[in-house]
């Protein structure tokens, strides 16, 4: 499968945007991770159209950078987080698309690669707010968004979709599961960590390369067992069964600049690789509180009705 890149542009500009991706702090000799990570230095990432030093890019004063990951789902199709176009942060995004790029075939983002090449967004699909979607009060209830290309992707032996679950599909807590991007390698000063933050923090240190992490899988009584002092602290905060909790540890998570990236377990059913969660949200990085993902088999009839896939 491919993980995606997403990067924006603004003339003028010549801050370094969010690089949303994951951490990898380990490596696996199994032979199926060894083939996963094959695939994953396909995934595309999402920018705003931008420079950087491949040679589909060529005017430095619009480089902004990247913001988001992505899983490419289909030749036109990109799966990732709606909080990544916050229209509170920058309203332009969803007015228009045509500023964003996807970036597919990548694996460093300072080095030009062979299948690496750069799409443009024809149109931002936001999942429908619903009354209730920012009862949580930090707006990460349904957080999930698709972009349509303008042109279809051509696969390759390193450029291939994603596979969805089937619907129903499930995951036992402790199940091992694998967060791929190119995020955050240390942390920002940030609490609640938007794991997709359009404002870049202090401090924070991004990977040049992609890398992944393996997480366990919290069952959501266990998770709203651990969120509970932060769920009295204020009642607006739920765990709501439409979320992945994913991972406590110290020392591996996903953490800021990482949101629209893929969650990916293997499946029960096939034995394939699929995009279980969209990383969303977590309390600050690596802390013992699990990471929070948007669960894509809620949200299968959306995207299947949205992409007619």
């Amino acid at each position: 499968m491919d993980t995606v890149s997403i990067t924006k542009s603004a003339a003028g500009l010549q801050k370094r945007g969010e690089n949303l991706r994951a951490l990898v702090q380990r490596l696996t000799e199994d032979l199926a991770m060894r083939e996963l990570l094959r695939q994953l230095a396909e995934t595309p990432r999402l920018e705003e159209n931008s420079t950087t030093n491949g040679s589909s890019r060529t005017n430095p004063e619009k480089l902004v950078g990247h913001i988001c990951g992505g899983s490419l789902i289909s030749a036109s199709w990109i799966l990732t987080a709606k909080h990544c176009f916050d229209s509170q942060l920058d309203p332009s995004l969803t007015q228009d698309p045509s500023r964003l790029t996807v970036r597919v075939g990548e694996y460093n983002l300072h080095k030009p690669e062979e299948f690496q090449v750069d799409h443009e967004v024809e149109k931002i699909f936001i999942y429908p707010s619903t009354e209730n979607s920012y009862d949580n009060q930090y707006g990460v209830l349904d957080d999930i968004a698709l972009l349509k290309l303008k042109r279809p992707v051509t696969f390759n032996k390193n450029v291939q979709p994603a596979c969805l679950p089937y619907p129903g599909e499930q995951f036992k807590a402790g199940t091992v599961c694998t967060v791929a991007g190119w995020g955050a390698t240390e942390e920002g000063l940030s609490l609640l960590s938007f794991l997709g933050s359009q404002k870049k923090l202090s401090g924070t240190k991004l990977s040049p390369i992609l890398r992944h992490i393996n997480v366990p899988l919290i069952s959501l009584d266990d998770c709203r067992d651990i969120f509970a002092p932060l769920t009295l602290w204020n009642p607006k905060f739920q765990i709501h069964t439409s979320f992945i909790c994913a991972g406590n540890s110290e020392s591996m998570d996903a953490c800021q600049y990482d949101s629209g990236g893929p969650m990916m377990c293997k499946s029960g059913v096939d034995g394939q690789y699929i995009v279980v969660g969209i990383i969303s949200f977590g309390i600050k990085c690596a802390s013992g509180y699990p990471g929070i993902y948007t669960r894509v088999t809620s949200f299968l009839d959306w995207i299947h009705d949205t992409t007619s896939l």
